[in-house]
């Protein structure tokens, strides 16, 4: 298993949002298999004694049509999960009559839900809340020819 505690924990800003880099992208999910649970909680727990007020997030998909360029987010507390799935789209492939949808385990998450209560509700045991991601076209539109 890679061993994300022997990695330095890089914060990079980008707007409202900061993304974390240390340990590995992992294509389809599984940042938990790649990632012993000792090392989760130690990097979830220097996160947030360094950013109380952002939320550690996990953004993974089952879906091989939809790729991710960024899983790991530190969203600010108080955002609306329709915020947090407006940034999500900036960093997917995803066609604009495409929808996005928000899942914690089976529950669907309402848009407009804040972050910092999904969290306090969902949040993994090792400080980490997983969100999975799933498209569907629900926009239909006309074809003109």
């Amino acid at each position: 298993m890679n061993n994300m505690i022997g990695n330095t924990v890089k914060i990079v800003n980008f707007d409202l949002f900061l993304f974390f880099i240390g340990g590995n992208d992992i294509e389809m999910g599984d940042f938990k298999l790649e990632n012993d649970f000792a090392s989760r909680v130690e990097v979830a727990r220097k996160i947030l004694a360094s950013y109380p007020d952002r939320v550690p997030v996990i953004v993974e998909t089952k879906n091989k049509e939809l790729f991710i360029k960024k899983k790991k987010f530190l969203a600010p507390d108080g955002i609306s999960v329709a915020k947090f799935i407006q940034e999500v789209r900036k960093h997917i492939t995803i066609g604009a009559y495409d929808g996005l949808y928000l899942f914690v385990g089976d529950t669907l998450l309402s848009p407009g839900g804040m972050m910092s209560s999904i969290y306090k509700r969902h949040k993994d045991d090792d400080g980490f809340l997983y969100i999975t991601i799933s498209k569907e076209s629900s926009f239909g539109h006309a074809r003109i020819e």
